[in-house]
């Protein structure tokens, strides 16, 4: 699927790639890790930046455990995304912070929000049955979207990436 996928974005001439979920567990394989990379460096090489996000399997139980997507931190044009986060595209560049010519007519605005783990809870579960984790888990996501709505920049597209359930 991710060929086929990475193929169609190479060939669309696409100007992002969002991927969530990329590993069915915390702790992938090295062939998994092997045949991620190969595919995200394609995007890259092509000119794709790339968000990605390890979603729930990725996430460890263990606060102390990296997430599936530790291996692909710090790469060029690849960002990996455990917190909500706003990211901006310009043309083919994506970035933490908008230029100083933002907004052009090929911009767009990212709103990250990733899976509700222990880092948007900031590890306020301890001792919590499943009902109140959700209730915890829904007044931060509330939270969040609240904030985020209020950095939607109506001059250009803004495009949501969750990982949830709504």
């Amino acid at each position: 699927c991710i060929s086929f996928a990475v193929d169609r974005m190479i060939g669309e001439k696409c100007r992002v790639a969002l991927i969530t979920e990329p590993t069915e567990t915390h702790q992938p394989t090295p062939n998994e890790e092997r045949y991620l990379l190969a595919s995200i460096l394609r995007l890259t090489e092509n000119g794709i930046p790339v968000i990605v996000e390890p979603g729930n399997h990725g996430i460890s139980k263990n606060p102390k455990d990296s997430s599936a997507l530790a291996f692909l931190q710090g790469r060029p044009n690849v960002f990996v995304v455990e917190k909500p986060t706003v990211l901006y595209l310009e043309g083919n560049t994506l970035s933490m912070t908008q230029s100083e010519s933002w907004p052009q007519p090929d911009c767009a605005k990212i709103f990250v929000l990733p899976f509700p783990s222990r880092a948007i809870l900031n590890g306020r579960v301890e001792g919590l049955s499943i009902e109140e984790q959700n209730k915890a888990a829904s007044a931060a996501l509330r939270t969040i979207v609240s904030a985020f709505r209020g950095e939607i920049d109506v001059r250009v597209p803004n495009i949501l990436m969750a990982h949830l359930t709504i």
